[in-house]
C-alpha cells in the first residue's frame, strides 16, 4: 500500500497480518480454495433462415459451462444484444447479434447487415469450416488453419459477482453449412474479494511480475482439447477493471466480488494491485508468490480483514 504520506508500506499473505488505511481491508490469500471448474452446456440445431447471410444457432459447448457473464451456479450465459464475429468458410468475417434474452443458455445469432449490402462474401476461402468468436471486434483476423488473431482488451468492466460483458473470450467452429456453433471458453477467471467500511472503488490494476502478458494482440489456435492463446511480443502484463463506483462489503461475509478474465496464465512471480478509490485513494498490494491461471477455471482469494 501507499499512503497519503508517500511511505510504501510492504504487502504480507498470510492470514496472521492484516494492513489496513482509512476504514479500508484488503485481503489477498494465495492458498486458494478449490479452484472452480466453469460449467457449460449443450446445445440444439437449428435451422438456417432467409437472407445471404444465414441465421446460426449459438451455445456454450465446453465440459463444463462459462457465459457472456457468469451466473451464481458458474453458467456461461449470454446477454441480449451480444455482439460476435462469424467466419463463414471465408476470411471476410461478418457481424452477428445474439437473439436470445439475458441469461439465456442458447439462442439464434442474426446478421447485422449493412443497409443495401448485397454482397455475401468475397474473402479466401478456408477449410470448409465456419469459425466464430465472441466478442465482436472488427480488427479481428483469421488464417486458414483456424488460427484467430485476436487483441485482448487492457480494460475491462466491473460487473458484481462476474466479469464485465464483453470480457470473456470464446470461440466455436462447425462444417460449413451446419449453422450450429458450440462455443468454448478461451480465458482463467482471476477473483478477488475486498471489504472495508464506505469504501467507493473506482478501479482496479492487476499487473504481472516478470512481464506475463495480460492484454494486447495474441492468437487463439482451436486445438481439439480447446483452443489455446499465444499472446504478443507487444502485449502488455497490466490490464485495468473500470468499477466507476462500487461500493465495497463490510465484512467477511459481506465482501464484494472484482472479476479479471485473463488468458491462461503463469504468474510465476506473483504479481501487484493498485487500487483507486473515488475520493482519490490508491492503494498497493504486491505477492511474489507463483499462481496459474488455467483456461475456463475460477481462482477466487480468500477474503480477508
Amino acid at each position: 500500500m501507499v499512503n497519503t504520506t508517500g511511505r510504501k508500506i510492504g504487502l504480507i499473505l498470510d492470514t496472521t497480518h492484516i494492513m489496513k488505511y482509512a476504514h479500508f481491508s484488503i485481503g489477498l490469500l494465495l492458498t486458494m480454495a478449490v479452484a472452480c471448474s466453469v460449467e457449460e452446456v449443450d446445445f440444439d440445431p437449428s435451422d438456417p433462415t432467409v437472407g445471404k447471410r444465414p441465421i446460426y444457432h449459438a451455445a456454450i459447448d465446453d465440459e463444463s459451462t462459462t457465459k457472456t457473464f457468469i451466473d451464481a451456479d458458474l453458467n456461461v450465459l449470454w446477454n441480449k444484444g451480444d455482439h460476435l464475429t462469424i467466419f463463414p468458410n471465408s476470411t471476410l468475417g461478418d457481424e452477428y447479434e445474439f437473439l436470445g434474452d439475458d441469461g439465456a443458455p442458447s439462442g439464434d445469432l442474426n446478421p447485422v447487415v449493412a443497409e443495401n449490402d448485397g454482397v455475401y462474401h468475397v474473402g479466401t476461402e478456408l477449410d470448409g469450416y465456419d469459425y466464430a468468436i465472441y466478442p465482436h471486434s472488427k480488427d479481428t483476423k483469421i488464417l486458414s488453419n483456424g488460427t484467430i488473431t485476436y487483441t485482448f482488451p487492457d480494460v475491462q468492466t466491473y460487473q458484481e459477482k462476474s466479469f464485465g460483458q464483453g470480457a470473456n473470450v470464446m470461440v466455436a467452429k462447425t462444417q460449413h453449412g451446419t449453422f450450429n456453433l458450440g462455443f468454448k471458453n478461451v480465458l482463467g477467471y482471476l477473483s478477488f474479494r475486498f471489504y472495508g467500511n464506505n469504501v467507493h472503488v473506482s478501479s482496479i490494476i492487476l499487473e504481472a511480475n516478470g512481464e506475463k502478458p495480460l492484454s494486447g494482440t495474441g492468437t487463439i489456435v482451436m486445438g481439439d482439447s480447446g483452443p489455446v492463446v499465444t499472446m504478443g511480443e507487444s502485449a502488455s502484463n497490466k490490464i485495468r477493471l473500470y468499477c466507476d463506483d462500487v461500493v465495497l462489503g463490510t465484512s467477511e461475509t459481506d465482501y464484494t466480488e472484482f472479476w479479471f478474465a485473463l488468458p491462461p496464465v503463469e504468474f510465476t512471480q506473483g504479481f501487484n494491485i493498485t487500487v483507486t478509490t473515488t475520493d482519490g485513494g490508491v492503494f498497493t498490494k504486491s505477492t511474489a508468490n507463483a499462481l496459474t491461471i488455467k483456461r475456463k477455471t475460477v481462482e477466487r482469494m480468500k477474503p480477508l480483514q
